[in-house]
């Protein structure tokens, strides 16, 4: 958690970059040598030197060194690229990972090197002698929609000494070339798009002498993507529309300008002036200020830094638009006209426009000169490197210098922008540190801004540069910026140090701790830490760094967030960590005690450390010393049901029934043997370390003594346990343990739950109070439950392990059994003939049998067949957990609705569903003769056999059920509930990629009611259908066609691809819906009824208030009112003109204008209602059909493959027919509508008949042209197909028609008025031509012309084939 200086990436080829750079240098061996000498053998000439040259050579590398630094470096904010620039000479190097990495290499750490992009001397413009300045490396936004493409390019912008700005690729081309001002340029500055910053606009800055011009970004950003463009197509990037806007202020009342940064906006008074005023002398007014302007920084000399406010008055803007217009108006008038000018001959020299004045505003003198300025990410605070070997910090808003550091002589300074780590929420807090580098000194370091202290230092020698990337990527905005901040932090102000002598870039990485380093800020910076310790402990999973925890622990300085770290860390279950991190922890706080620097609360956690560590240690000794769970392992032997009967007061039948009960779950269901199942069970119930220190008080708030002696050894640990608890909540307690463990499965704990519940009752015993009231309230003839056992049976009917409860009734039974026996005396008096009947044990009996039933339902629940669930989202691996009080508290409905659910994952079909549900009961031939209550619950030897439940298995399993829940079901009742359950699936995320909609509509034709069937349609349509179709249909009447993925997303959660199959489902459901519209006005109403399960006389008394009575599924379905047919069928026509229009992608087709008014008032409404129907459609409804039906029978066509006569493939032949086939169902439709829009149907007819012959599909044209009866329009319409095709086979055999001199003139001249269509299909055979042209002509024989035409074309075509 300190500052850290990494190597970033390796500059290898530094001596091709002393060759760029400084080209006139050479070493001495270079310069003493002949032109013939080569060293072909890389000898070693070093020891040939004199002394002379040896001292000759350690000044020669100090030159170029000197040399090399005094070059202009930069480095692209995402650390991409890195440019130099010396005189004329540059070098763009590119970002690229190294791939000779080593271990023995000391650089090879970082992985990533600069390799030489490319290097160039730039040719000088009209100044021969112009150099390089300044440079600026600034990225441009991606226009691309992708979360890893944010930067398209980087461009490169240069400053020279003759004033031009020019920019470049970032291959070196030349894009743009503009001078500014006359005067050398200084430096450049690039301001980016900030989301917290007032000033929300890209600008560039660019600084000369005496004048400062500001570049508007946005107009910067659309020029260079025009020249950019112009360079790709290699056209001219030069033109008056490659003008970019921009202001120019000079800088008033300053000597010479060193620097210059801007802002932002800043509200400005007449006080400042005058405090400026009162600095500079008494004389004259100050000028009045705007209200709001732009806020420019100098530095240099006099003032040593200078306040300027930048507005543009109104005369600017006026002689702006002054001077667009004389531009313009010397474009439109030539040689010069009414403007004069120079009549063609250009000006050789640039020109630019006047800058316009700017008055100090306010100023800080001083004596020395400013050398640098560099502004915070935040613009509030500017650091001021001058002459005198200061650094200032200037308060931007206050105008104050506020610090000062002395001793760093030619400092060169930056800022780095730390962002604090988000804890679940977004980040908001950032801190900007100023890092100052002192070359002559050679060392960098790090400063916490205005009152902080220095919280880095590095020693890195004195051949470094210090590289400060202030801005990011020019054009972003608001929502790029959130898009991008997942992938890189557009916003972060980094710095870069780069080692000249070693080519090394390192990077200076600052933790927000370290602003939080101020001695008044302890717990905020223990915070801080807390909470990187939380995402560690979060993020870690089970591989926790043990090194990494205890370094965030013993940083914390605070005894209460240390309290609330070991707190944190008991709370995990890892035990190396826990003890190792609270021994550091101790150790640490015992050497401070030794000094005697320990608060009364830092006694108190080394004191919570002991006594957890204390608890660590005794958890390992009961973890190495425990014994095995014997009771598990004896119970894998058989039980001798005699000794239980004897040991628990039960029955035999009893004991048989839970024992058949358990082998069937354990064979068939879990798929385990019992040994793997015990011993995963004793896994199980090991606490973990955590579990153990949750029981025990680790933090106290007094400190233990012995005497007067602290205690920080065998610390005593006291336990989070109420003692007083009260007797008779001692059964309720063990009850809920027993429930929540996995013994029930072993016979031998049944003895130890037995024997504790027989201890519990005798201690309850001794309360006398409770037992006079229990005799009281008993009475002979209503033996009923005392408020102790229902209390625990309530508990029994809320848990979902259902063996365990079945097994707890039954010890509560006997052992009431046992307290009534004792409680009355024997009546030797009585009539043994009878039986007394005891109306606890009778509900205890009625509990028992729901529980087995629930029992059975749980294993056919947990039965789950499915191969891949993973591919269902809302599978439940492990089936729902089910329990006494949530299927009575869930309504009657719960059972058809749970059995629903475990055949779709299982996915068992419908017909499956009809063939298990509706076959007689498997058992009912076997126990005709045995009472319906007692159930043989062992189905056969099969059951021990396999791990998966076979189809007779299954059915005998449901055959079970059937008889204990035979109205929920029902074959009809589970099929309803069935495509139900598909349709809940499918809303809630219809996106989703599966047949839910197919397969319950598969469903609900499988239910054998028509009523039923009907009436679930319908309130399908009405929950999930209904809202999702209209926001279809409005969509698509406003926008004319199938609306797209982002719109289909956003307003109706569908993919576009699933329109497809939602439109297709609705249509279907229509269908069926006018299908068992008839059946169900003549068929009665079904009935269904309730199991008595859900009757009140049916279940215990105690659990009777959580009966449900609401509704099933079905009896909701079946109430629905009939749907009225003529809206249904409405509703039809409206799917099927979206399905013309999504399938085949018809365009400017908007549906609901083909109904006319009356109609669209009705739709989307229930279908029960009776719309008034008009019949008489008006004139421009017609022509709308009309033409929609045209559309749609062309684009049907038009998905048909061509006719192949020449391919006798099989496979192509049944292709083809296929694809014939579906043409002619969609055909069929397209004419159903049109005749109950009560249309020409014969114009469809021919329309397809005509695109068929069009497209090359000429068999599937000569079936549909039998049925086409205005002949005549047909063969006229069809003439200019087969004129099409004769004059390709013309213009294929002789060139063209003219060739053809057997032609009449009326023919030939015909034959070239034909418009070339180059979507018609004129490779057809000329034995289909002259089929056509056959069938032409027996319709045009009326027609003298046309007859003749066709007779020419059939005479043409027979002597194209026979030559």
């Amino acid at each position: 958690m300190t500052t850290t200086l990494n190597k970033f990436c390796v500059l290898t080829d530094l001596k091709a970059l002393k060759q760029i750079l400084v080209p006139d240098y050479q070493t001495i061996q270079e310069r003493n040598r002949d032109d013939d000498y080569d060293n072909r053998w890389n000898w070693q000439t070093s020891h040939f030197l004199d002394k002379a040259d040896e001292q000759s050579l350690a000044v020669d590398d100090s030159d170029w060194m000197q040399r090399l630094m005094a070059s202009v470096v930069t480095f692209s904010p995402l650390s991409d690229l890195m440019a130099f620039a010396k005189q004329s000479h540059l070098a763009v190097y590119k970002l690229k990972s190294s791939d000779n990495a080593s271990a023995s290499d000391p650089n090879a750490d970082c992985g990533r090197e600069l390799q030489l992009s490319f290097e160039t001397q730039l040719t000088a413009g009209q100044d021969l002698f112009e150099e390089i300045t300044s440079l600026l490396l600034v990225p441009i936004v991606s226009q691309q929609k992708s979360s890893f493409a944010f930067n398209d390019w980087t461009a490169i912008i240069i400053g020279f000494s003759s004033g031009y700005l020019r920019i470049y690729t970032e291959s070196g081309k030349l894009l743009l070339s503009q001078c500014l001002h006359d005067e050398p340029i200084i430096d450049i500055k690039c301001h980016t798009f900030r989301a917290n910053s007032s000033s929300d606009s890209d600008q560039l800055l660019v600084i000369h002498t005496t004048t400062v011009v500001i570049v508007d970004g946005f107009s910067l950003y659309q020029t260079l993507r025009l020249c950019r463009n112009r360079l790709a197509k290699n056209q001219s990037t030069s033109g008056s529309d490659l003008s970019f806007n921009y202001k120019k202020w000079k800088l008033d009342e300053s000597e010479r300008i060193q620097d210059c940064c801007l802002c932002g906006p800043v509200s400005t008074t007449v006080y400042d002036s005058y405090v400026s005023h009162s600095v500079k002398g008494p004389y004259g007014q100050p000028p009045p200020l705007p209200t709001s302007a732009d806020q420019l920084i100098t530095c240099g000399e006099n003032p040593f830094v200078g306040f300027y406010t930048a507005f543009e008055p109104t005369p600017a803007i006026i002689n702006e638009l002054t001077q667009a217009m004389v531009t313009k108006m010397k474009n439109i008038i030539p040689f010069g006209g009414l403007f004069g000018g120079n009549k063609g001959n250009d000006e050789k020299d640039p020109k630019s426009e006047s800058a316009t004045v700017l008055p100090l505003k306010l100023g800080l003198f001083d004596e020395r000169r400013a050398l640098s300025m560099t502004v915070s990410p935040n613009k509030r605070l500017a650091a001021v490197v001058d002459d005198y070997g200061r650094v200032t910090l200037i308060d931007v808003s206050a105008r104050l210098a506020v610090r000062m550091w002395k001793g760093y002589r030619d400092a060169q300074v930056g800022w780095i922008e730390v962002q604090e780590e988000p804890n679940g929420g977004p980040a908001t807090k950032r801190a900007s540190f100023l890092v100052i580098y002192a070359p002559k000194r050679g060392i960098l370091e790090i400063w916490c801004t205005q009152m902080g202290p220095r919280v880095g230092a590095f020693n890195v020698g004195k051949t470094c540069r210090l590289i400060h990337c202030q801005h990011s990527i020019m054009g972003l905005n608001a929502l790029l910026i959130q898009q991008f901040k997942d992938v890189i932090d557009l916003e972060k102000s980094r710095c870069f140090l780069f080692d000249y002598s070693t080519g090394v870039v390192y990077n200076i990485e600052v933790p927000f701790l370290c602003a939080l380093t101020d001695p008044n800020s302890k717990r905020t910076r223990d915070l801080h830490l807390f909470r990187e310790l939380q995402n560690v402990l979060k993020t870690s999973g089970k591989s926790i760094a043990v090194d990494k925890v205890v370094e965030l622990v013993l940083m914390l300085k605070t005894a209460e967030v240390r309290k609330d770290c070991l707190k944190e860390l008991c709370a995990t279950p890892d035990l190396r960590l826990i003890q190792i991190t609270a021994t550091k922890l101790r150790e640490q706080l015992m050497i401070s005690l030794e000094r005697n620097e320990l608060d009364f609360e830092n006694k108190l956690i080394a004191q919570m450390c002991s006594r957890i560590i204390q608890l660590c240690r005794l958890y390992e000794t009961i973890e190495t010393k425990s014994p095995d769970n014997s009771y598990m392992s004896e119970s894998l032997c058989s039980p001798d049901i005699q000794e239980l009967m004897e040991s628990l007061n039960w029955t035999g039948s009893d004991i048989a029934r839970i024992i058949s009960f358990l082998a069937f779950k354990d064979a068939l269901i879990t798929g385990r043997s019992t040994a793997t199942t015990a011993a995963d069970d004793a896994n199980q119930t090991v606490a973990t370390i955590a579990d153990i220190l949750s029981q025990f008080v680790l933090y106290s708030n007094h400190i233990v003594k012995s005497g007067d002696q602290e205690v920080y050894t065998d610390v005593p640990i006291e336990l989070h346990i109420d003692v007083n608890v009260d007797k008779t909540q001692t059964k309720q307690l063990l009850a809920l343990t027993w429930l929540s463990l996995e013994s029930c499965n072993y016979w031998k704990c049944w003895l130890y739950f037995n024997n504790s519940l027989d201890v519990l009752m005798a201690l309850t015993k001794e309360d006398k109070s409770e037992t006079m009231i229990m005799t009281e309230t008993c009475d002979d003839e209503t033996d009923s439950l005392s408020n102790q056992w229902t209390d625990i049976l309530e508990i029994i009917c809320d848990s979902n392990n259902i063996m365990a409860a079945l097994i707890a009734v039954h010890v509560i039974k006997a052992a009431n059994g046992r307290e009534t026996a004792q409680s009355k005396p024997l009546d030797n008096s009585a009539d043994t003939e009878w039986e007394t009947l005891h109306i606890a044990n009778e509900s205890l009996n009625l509990l028992i049998k729901q529980l087995e039933d629930l029992f059975l339902l749980d294993m056919l629940l947990h039965s789950n067949r499915a191969e891949d669930p993973e591919e269902d989202p809302s599978h439940e691996p492990n089936g729902p957990n089910i329990s006494l009080s949530y299927m009575l508290g869930s309504g009657p409905g719960i059972v058809s609705e749970l059995v629903a659910k475990w055949a779709i994952n299982s996915n068992i079909m419908p017909d499956i569903i009809n063939k298990l549900i509706s076959e007689p009961s498997i058992l009912s031939d076997s126990n005709q003769q045995t009472d319906p209550d007692v159930d043989d619950v062992v189905m056969g030897e099969e059951a021990l056999e396999g791990h998966n439940l076979d189809i007779k298995t299954t059915t005998e399993l449901i055959d079970h059920l059937r008889r204990r829940f035979p109205n929920s079901l029902e074959s009809d009742v589970l099929l309803v509930n069935s495509c139900w359950e598909l349709m809940v699936r499918w809303n809630k995320d219809p996106s989703i990629v599966d047949n839910s909609l197919t397969d319950a509509l598969e469903y609900l034709n499988f239910v054998s009611s028509a009523v039923l069937k009907h009436n679930a349609a319908c309130l399908m349509w009405k929950t999930y259908v209904l809202k999702r179709f209209e926001c279809l249909s409005q969509l698509m009447e406003k926008m004319g066609r199938t609306p797209k993925d982002r719109i289909c997303k956003k307003e109706l959660g569908i993919n576009e691809n699933r329109i497809e199959s939602f439109v297709n489902f609705a249509q279907q459901l229509f269908d069926l819906i006018l299908n068992a519209n008839m059946l169900a006005e003549m068929e009665p109403m079904p009935l269904f009824s309730v199991d008595d399960w859900w009757k009140p006389t049916a279940s215990p008394a105690f659990a009777q208030h959580n009966i449900n009575q609401s509704v099933p599924l079905v009896v909701l379905a079946v109430h629905q009112k009939i749907a009225n047919g003529a809206l249904v069928l409405e509703h039809s026509r409206l799917a099927t003109i979206i399905q013309f229009i999504v399938i085949f992608q018809l365009k400017s087709s908007k549906p609901l204008s083909l109904f006319p008014i009356e109609v669209q008032q009705y739709l989307f409404k229930e279908l029960h209602t009776f719309p008034v129907v008009s019949t008489n459609a008006n004139i421009s409804l017609t022509e709308r059909r009309t033409k929609f039906l045209l559309n749609s029978v062309s684009a049907i066509v038009q998905t048909l493959p061509v006719h192949n006569e020449t391919d006798s493939d099989s496979q192509y032949i049944v292709e083809q027919s296929k694809h014939y086939s579906e043409a002619n169902k969609w055909f069929g439709k397209a004419v159903t509508l049109s005749r109950e829009w009560e249309l020409n149907v014969d114009e469809i007819r021919r329309k397809y008949v005509y695109e068929l012959y069009f497209y090359g599909c000429d068999p599937l044209a000569e079936e549909a042209i039998t049925a086409v009866v205005d002949g005549v329009s047909l063969g006229t319409e069809l003439l200019t197909v087969a004129g099409m095709r004769v004059l390709n086979g013309i213009n294929d055999k002789y060139g063209s028609v003219e060739q053809m001199h057997t032609l009449p003139t009326n023919v030939l001249f015909w034959l070239k008025s034909l418009k070339e269509e180059t979507s018609c299909y004129t490779g057809s055979p000329m034995r289909a031509t002259i089929a056509l042209l056959q069938h032409i002509s027996n319709y045009v024989y009326n027609d003298k012309q046309n007859a003749r035409i066709c007779d020419t074309l059939i005479e043409t075509v027979r002597l194209l084939n026979y030559k």
